[in-house]
């Protein structure tokens, strides 16, 4: 089996950041950076900032700035080196021959904290499914003699195969395993979601760019204890729990999803790997997008989470933007509420630490959850739901179910007791408030 290329935490790391001279956005970028560098455990890391103007065709960087970085590596004794940006196969390659050590982009540091902190079965095969899909666009790298030919006893393909096209062939063969074991792990995922639908619940996700604080919030309004941490991708696995309407001063209860950070520009190849894991944001009734309000990058990231809800069919679901960490802004008086001109909540601003505004997050959760909720409350609190059957968690393979249901339906639409229609169109929420209110 041919694996993944993980990052070593043990050894002298330079951190290299790349920066556009005509951003603006620089500094928040470097932030994210370094926050995803020490959520993949390196240490001894040496940052070195390097600004450029235009992309050298072979190296990406110039040979004069290569020089630059090839004596910092010695004079560090630096063993790998970590980049800010996404690079294809060619440069890394190029680059990771001149200074004569690993070389690994955004995606790869990406894919290592994923690894990190995946605890589900379904959770591992979604990262590992990512991680195929990133080594093989860039198996030539490792072979400077494509020449080099092996075959004969142990290896599956005749004499003489290359190299390269054996490990193209082995890695097709492991994605093809792990496709098989995902469609029953996407199979079971949408039967449950099925099954939610049909029983009536309501679905309320969480959504927003890693680290904006979801978890603290999930666990505040479901009284758990979800891992929650100022770390990037703290949460890679979707956890479901129920929140009695009683609980937090409402008519109905409801579902509540906490799920997987947002990242801006994240790949195609991640996007696909997650689809189920996505699949809960997709099927939602209400999104509560959380914001890091304190962020220096709150712009640029509320946008890229808009941009991937729009990439999942999702940017029409109803949403209320949740303004988090007012604490944190001692001196700025902040509204509580904000409507739009139907009179339907749009925007809150809350500290899911110490509570601030937290009722009036919940009374605009229930005013959507009302409308929404089509089982009398007594029904409602009668049915029981576990959200840990939602997080498929075995070590290994499980066999097909013996008594799967042979009519599966075919739209989930049709069998959604619910009004909301995703389709319909929605004015879009706010960035500042139209109109605000102190409740």
């Amino acid at each position: 089996m041919i694996e993944f290329e993980s990052l070593k935490s043990g050894l002298p790391t330079l951190a290299v950041v790349v920066k556009d001279r005509t951003s603006s956005l620089t500094g928040s970028v470097e932030d994210e950076f370094m926050g995803l560098v020490e959520s993949a455990g390196l240490r001894g890391v040496t940052k070195y900032n390097l600004n450029i103007k235009t992309i050298h065709p072979r190296h990406l960087i110039g040979k004069g700035q290569l020089d630059k970085i090839a004596e910092l590596i010695q004079q560090s004794n630096i063993k790998q080196l970590v980049l800010n940006v996404d690079i294809d196969a060619r440069h890394q390659n190029t680059i990771s021959k001149y200074l004569e050590l690993p070389v690994h982009d955004r995606t790869a540091i990406i894919l290592d904290v994923f690894a990190r902190r995946a605890r589900t079965y379904e959770g591992k095969i979604q990262v590992e499914m990512a991680q195929i899909q990133y080594s093989s666009s860039r198996l030539v790298r490792g072979w400077t003699h494509l020449e080099r030919q092996r075959g004969g006893q142990g290896l599956r393909g005749g004499p003489g195969e290359k190299q390269l096209e054996l490990d193209k062939r082995l890695l097709r063969d492991q994605m093809k395993r792990l496709k098989k074991r995902f469609e029953k792990i996407k199979k079971q995922r949408n039967l449950s979601r099925s099954a939610r639908r049909k029983a009536g619940f309501t679905t309320v996700s969480l959504v927003g760019y890693t680290s904006a604080g979801k978890s603290t919030l999930f666990n505040l309004l479901t009284s758990s204890d979800a891992q929650e941490s100022e770390a990037l991708f703290t949460t890679l696995d979707p956890t479901i729990r129920k929140v009695s309407g009683m609980d937090i001063g409402g008519t109905n209860s409801f579902l509540i999803a906490d799920t997987v950070g947002f990242i801006e520009s994240l790949s195609k190849d991640l996007m696909q790997s997650f689809a189920a894991t996505f699949g809960e944001i997709h099927d939602s009734d209400l999104l509560l997008h959380v914001v890091d309000i304190n962020d220096k990058g709150m712009e640029r990231k509320q946008e890229a989470v808009e941009a991937l809800l729009d990439n999942l069919d999702a940017s029409k679901i109803p949403t209320i933007m949740v303004y988090n960490k007012v604490d944190m802004q001692k001196d700025i008086s902040f509204p509580d509420v904000s409507y739009d001109d139907a009179g339907n909540p749009t925007a809150v601003w809350i500290s899911a630490t110490d509570k601030t505004n937290i009722k009036t997050l919940t009374k605009s959760i229930n005013f959507f959850v009302d409308q929404f909720n089509t089982l009398p409350k007594e029904d409602y609190n009668d049915i029981d739901y576990d959200g840990d059957n939602d997080s498929i968690d075995y070590d290994e393979p499980q066999n097909e179910p013996q008594n799967e249901p042979q009519n599966e339906p075919q739209n989930e639409a049709q069998n959604n007791p619910h009004t909301t229609d995703h389709n319909a169109p929605r004015e879009k929420a706010a960035r500042l408030p139209a109109t605000t209110e102190k409740i």
